[in-house]
């Protein structure tokens, strides 16, 4: 049995696909592991009820607007991205109780959690990168903004006693050419809703867009499909759109539309992608792998989308996935895409078995601890 110290940048749930990650990697290592858990909370999202009972000890701290200008003011040469969670007085916190407790392990969670381990040196750390956000700015097109995140994301990864987890072989690759730095790869959990959904008997004649709408590049990729790609289709398509967050104005031109359901959240999205002949996913921005693109897999859903949406989704699940570069391209294969069910079963069952991959646990029990 690990003593292991938590730390994340937001409240472990099912609120999103990355929440959900974390709430599964400490569900599992909570069944023969101490933890203590330290996360961040910038949206009132409730901790998930068994990893609540189960921490032996838990601090939520709230962010908000203020919380992050003073992660700038205390730490002024990083970029703010990366201490939007930063507090000098938490960072004291954490190093009090890892020299207290003597935790095997240090385990942050997000970027924006992993400045905290610059203030806890002899003490070995797994940083789990999400997303690699220097490709994030590199898409804004901001050369100034884009340098200053690749000063700051060197410096963070660079400290001691650290190993690095991304989700993708790209991710590592991009690790390696920009950081000259070692990281290593482990794979999305997949949540029992999805491997325990019952194969459909037959495919809806509907498309899917599936995401926290909140989110700018969701709302962004929506917004490009309503004006420059719907107009084109033919009038017998159907859509819907699952995940809640949707802005007011977006509600207003899909209720303009016959052939568009606004579905909302629902407490289980996988039935509608399971069933869906496509998802549709025309990202143009962010980073790291997509979430929402492994789910569809894992529900035998094919997706139609840009090299973005793609992006570190190894090319074993090439018959799932259709990428378009523009409106009549997305017309083209949305007006004729046809996936035998042999093959959403196949590529189903084979993302269902990589989930099953328990690479950071692995690796925490095979490997010795630094103290």
């Amino acid at each position: 049995m690990k003593k292991i110290l938590f730390v994340s940048a937001f409240v472990p749930c099912d609120k999103t696909a990355g929440q959900n990650y974390t709430r599964l990697l400490l569900t599992d290592l909570l069944k023969s592991n101490t933890v203590d858990l330290i996360c961040f909370d910038a949206a009132h999202h409730q901790l998930d009820l068994y990893c609540k009972s189960m921490c032996r000890k838990i601090e939520v701290y709230s962010i908000n607007n203020i919380n992050r200008m003073l992660g700038c003011i205390q730490l002024p040469f990083f970029h703010p991205f990366f201490v939007s969670r930063f507090n000098i007085f938490i960072a004291y916190k954490l190093y009090k109780m890892v020299h207290q407790e003597k935790y095997d392990w240090v385990y942050l969670d997000f970027s924006q959690s992993f400045v905290y381990g610059l203030f806890l040196h002899n003490t070995s750390k797994i940083l789990m990168c999400h997303d690699v956000i220097s490709q994030y700015y590199l898409r804004k097109k901001s050369i100034l903004n884009y340098k200053w995140v690749l000063r700051t994301e060197k410096r963070i990864f660079s400290q001691n006693n650290v190993t690095l987890f991304s989700f993708s072989e790209k991710d590592r690759a991009i690790i390696v050419k920009q950081y000259g730095l070692s990281s290593l790869v482990t794979s999305f959990y997949i949540c029992d809703s999805i491997i325990n959904l019952p194969y459909p008997a037959k495919v809806e004649n509907w498309f899917t867009f599936y995401g926290a709408w909140n989110r700018l590049e969701n709302e962004e990729s929506l917004s490009f499909f309503l004006d420059e790609i719907y107009p084109l289709l033919d009038v017998k398509i159907l859509i819907k759109v699952v995940g809640g967050g949707l802005s007011n104005d977006l509600q207003e031109k899909i209720k303009r539309e016959a052939n568009i359901d606004y579905v909302g959240f629902v407490d289980n999205p996988y039935e509608y992608l399971s069933k869906s002949k496509a998802l549709i996913a025309p990202l143009k921005k962010g980073a790291g792998v997509k979430v929402k693109v492994v789910e569809a897999i894992a529900c035998g859903c094919p997706i139609i989308g840009t090299d973005v949406a793609f992006e570190g989704i190894s090319e074993k699940f090439s018959d799932m996935m259709f990428c378009a570069h523009s409106p009549l391209e997305y017309k083209s294969i949305i007006e004729s895409i046809n996936v035998s069910f042999g093959k959403r079963q196949y590529n189903r069952d084979l993302m269902i078995s990589h989930s099953r991959d328990k690479v950071i646990i692995e690796y925490m029990n095979k490997n010795k601890s630094y103290k």
